[in-house]
């Protein structure tokens, strides 16, 4: 969750060979993790604003292993704030 422009994927793989999905709200840098960093590893990344989507259920369940934000700024959407909460519910293997 906010990917950027890629380079954690790019590090993930290079330290622990890690396929990465990638969401950001930012088209510009999920465009260009598309253009530069999906075609260098194995990494897939969205446009999408995670705080909104979350009582969805959008992520299947045991779909990932490790779910990480960089960057996030909670500050801006506090409103949002108590959704969050359900990605403890994600279940894992």
């Amino acid at each position: 969750v906010g990917s950027g422009c890629g380079h954690f994927a790019e590090w993930f793989y290079d330290w622990f060979g890690a396929q990465t999905i990638g969401v950001d709200f930012q088209k510009a840098g999920v465009d260009y993790a598309n253009h530069y960093v999906a075609t260098s590893v194995p990494a897939q990344f969205c446009w999408m604003d995670v705080a909104s989507q979350l009582s969805s259920r959008w992520l299947p369940a045991r779909s990932v292993d490790l779910a990480i934000a960089i960057s996030a700024r909670p500050s801006q959407t506090p409103s949002k704030l108590p959704n969050a909460m359900e990605l403890k519910d994600v279940e894992l293997p």
